[in-house]
């Protein structure tokens, strides 16, 4: 009897995302970009490979609109002008706006911590805090703000 393929050998989003280009970032200036669209999915392909779980992008706007989110200006201002305002802004914004099919939370968490190696520091926390950080932003209990400050007071320079 042949064995029933998964869900993710039937429906391959690699290679589907592959020919769906997300669009170019090049108003980005490279010295200011946290993260790449490309990191976020590797981060997330990597956890769901290691810890099991379903490939997929639920929603390709809002990953993008979640990686553009700590670029945001109004009237000529960064709404997130340091670096810990807009790894704060991309966590917040991938914890809520769930953009994969599964693993956001992991996803987020990986993405925000390679945000922060990506321009030389750490995040020296412990599970136990870790989880108790998600559960407040997704309680809305913690704002960008709060969180940003958390993640300047718990980082260290590489």
């Amino acid at each position: 009897m042949e064995k029933l393929k998964s869900f993710n050998e039937l429906f391959d989003y690699k290679d589907i995302r592959k020919r769906k280009h997300i669009r170019n970032y090049d108003f980005i200036d490279q010295d200011d970009m946290i993260i790449t669209v490309d990191q976020v999915l590797k981060v997330h392909d990597d956890l769901i490979d290691g810890d099991g779980g379903i490939y997929g992008i639920r929603d390709e706007d809002q990953l993008e609109s979640s990686i553009l989110r700590p670029y945001t200006s109004t009237f000529g201002q960064d709404m997130y002008p340091s670096l810990f305002d807009k790894v704060a802004s991309l966590f917040d914004a991938l914890l809520r706006l769930h953009p994969f099919a599964d693993g956001n939370k992991r996803t987020a968490w990986g993405s925000m911590e390679l945000a922060l190696s990506n321009k030389g520091y750490r995040l020296d926390v412990d599970f136990d805090e870790s989880s108790d950080i998600l559960v407040k932003i997704i309680n809305n209990e913690m704002d960008v703000e709060e969180t940003s400050k958390w993640l300047e007071e718990n980082s260290t320079k590489k």
